[in-house]
């Protein structure tokens, strides 16, 4: 009876295991699933690791930049045919960090085009003549050609704007006496990329006239996430922004709280709490 009891005992604290480790995997699943952020680490309805992935199957370098921004020319010297990407960043940028990428753009040393995407970026994309209206619960709604359905339906919930501005000081605004942050750059040309029913600008690509330098702006960084990848046709639109026109690929995932020494389990935890 003894030993019996012994045998039930251990079948009954290897289920509690069994129970407490599931419970562990489901939370952390839960917590990923949640987690809005648009990064390349997670697999997630709003994460971006399916384009990543689809990136690296077309050939493209894919790189994760987790350091800090001034250390981003670094990473992209010498080398024009790298794109730095954004997207959608967990928090505001500053005047500072818009500065910064302004520098990145116009340092024909730095090799490399931008890709900024979300509402996070709208100082930087006030750097290259362009505002963001948020749409809110109003959101707009935009077709893309698609390759079986004809056309997708998708909706964004910010519009680009093109602003007359050539400074961009701390405040937004141009007047004596204010630090500049940046000045806008003389543009060659704009390519409308994506529009929405009513004609509202979504994406547009810009090419400096100064220099060989590309900048990608899109209003609504959900484009790029894997739900609207994976259950729309704006596939083609969005990898056709990085394959035939890019050898690599770096995304900027500090602004998503990646640190050269984080992880996705610890990050996700953490973002739950």
């Amino acid at each position: 009876m003894r030993r019996r009891a012994e045998v039930l005992f251990g079948l009954g604290l290897l289920a509690a295991v069994v129970v407490l480790v599931s419970a562990i995997g489901r939370r952390r699943e839960l917590a990923v699933e949640a987690d809005r952020r648009r990064t390349t680490f997670l697999t997630g309805p709003f994460g971006a690791r399916g384009l990543a992935e689809a990136l690296e199957r077309l050939g493209l370098e894919v790189e994760r930049f987790r350091r800090p921004l001034r250390q981003a020319p670094v990473a992209l010297a010498g080398d024009p045919g790298a794109l730095f990407a954004i997207l959608d960043p967990s928090r505001q940028y500053s005047a500072a960090d818009a500065r910064l990428l302004a520098q990145l753009s116009a340092d024909p040393d730095s090799g490399g085009d931008l890709l900024l995407a979300g509402r996070g970026l709208a100082p930087v994309m006030a750097c290259f003549g362009y505002g963001i209206e948020d749409r809110g619960s109003d959101s707009v709604e935009i077709l893309v050609r698609g390759r079986a359905e004809g056309r997708a339906q998708l909706w964004a919930h910010a519009v680009l704007a093109a602003t007359t501005d050539t400074v961009v000081t701390d405040t937004g605004e141009v007047a004596a006496g204010l630090p500049e942050v940046c000045a806008v750059p003389p543009l060659a040309r704009a390519d409308t990329l994506l529009v929405t029913r009513t004609g509202r600008l979504v994406a547009v690509r810009l090419a400096r006239a100064d220099l060989d330098r590309k900048v990608i702006l899109v209003a609504d960084g959900l484009l790029f996430s894997n739900r609207v990848l994976r259950t729309t046709a704006a596939g083609p639109l969005v990898l056709g922004l990085f394959a035939g026109r890019y050898h690599r690929v770096v995304f900027d995932e500090r602004s998503h709280g990646f640190t050269a020494g984080g992880s996705l389990a610890r990050a996700a935890l953490e973002w739950s709490f």
